[in-house]
């Protein structure tokens, strides 16, 4: 029984740092194409992935 408890644990905590790190990538993304899109001179696209950092970001 315990050993059930034990695994289950790890996988909450697995699943929680998982999640932590998908959403960092995804943030740093946003924020590289956001760099891209002021060089290129983009606003639009610029705004538009600046609303989306938003979202993630809280």
């Amino acid at each position: 029984m315990w050993l059930n408890i034990y695994f289950l644990q790890n996988i909450q905590i697995f699943t929680k740092r998982f999640c932590q790190c998908q959403e960092s990538m995804e943030i740093a993304k946003l924020k590289n194409l956001s760099l891209l899109a002021s060089m290129t001179g983009d606003v639009e696209w610029q705004h538009e992935l600046c609303a989306r950092l938003e979202k993630l970001s809280g």
